[in-house]
């Protein structure tokens, strides 16, 4: 148990929901499960610091190989606490698809999306969770520090992540998570989200934004349309406005 808390991406469920459940009155951290307290400030609390298969920590932050122990038990001023990203509940349920429909042939062929009904709603369920490797695979891109990375924060939990990283090779952002929780939509976060992602985008020079989704994720692929201004070359792309 304990090798499994050592390399979660994230803390361990609550044993209990209930504030009043009389275990989680006994413990030290109710507070923490229950309530607002942050955990304590030191190196293995923090999304910089990694624990390797030999028992030491390193930090991407610092460049450090090895962390002392004396050093792991206080941090430092780059200290950044693991976000609970398992707390997001970001799925989708949808009554239609999108179908790729062809236009023309040959050098005037051209396709559109249709939107059609499904025998049934789909529900995403729990497949859009940030599980562990997800989680790990953000804190990879975290530790190379050259992306924006925005949280929403809402009755204190994580209910919503931006996350957009450069691809240099065609100047262009690559969207990786646009995620809100379903308690807080259709109140303009996303749209705020979106806006921010458009301005970091342009400070940095580059030239589009880029997006994926599937064509059963009706939802997303509506709200793309509605903020953003298809790239006549390339429609996966999305080009920057020339105002958020």
């Amino acid at each position: 148990m304990g090798w499994w808390i050592i390399f979660a991406a994230s803390p361990p469920e609550k044993i209990s929901t209930d504030p009043t459940f009389w275990l989680c009155k006994w413990c030290s951290f109710h507070a923490h499960c229950h309530g607002t307290a942050a955990p304590a400030v030191s190196c293995r609390t923090c999304a910089h610091v990694t624990p390797e298969q030999d028992g030491t920590w390193t930090c991407a932050r610092n460049d450090c190989d090895v962390i002392p122990v004396a050093f792991q038990r206080v941090g430092c001023d780059d200290h950044r606490h693991i976000p609970r990203l398992v707390e997001i509940r970001p799925g989708f349920v949808s009554g239609t698809a999108l179908r790729v429909e062809r236009l023309g042939s040959g050098l005037e062929a051209g396709w559109r999306l249709v939107e059609c009904p499904l025998p049934e709603p789909f529900d995403k369920g729990h497949a859009y969770d940030f599980d562990a490797n997800e989680q790990a695979a953000i804190r990879r891109r975290l530790r190379r520090g050259n992306g924006l990375y925005l949280v929403v924060e809402w009755r204190g939990r994580i209910a919503g992540l931006l996350e957009v990283t450069p691809q240099e090779w065609n100047s262009t952002a690559w969207v990786w998570n646009l995620m809100l929780d379903r308690a807080i939509r259709r109140q303009g976060i996303g749209r705020e989200l979106f806006a921010r992602a458009v301005n970091w985008a342009r400070q940095q020079g580059y030239r589009a934004l880029v997006f994926e989704t599937q064509t059963n994720n009706v939802p997303a692929c509506k709200f793309c349309l509605l903020y953003t201004s298809p790239s006549p070359r390339d429609r996966t792309r999305t080009r920057i406005p020339a105002s958020a």
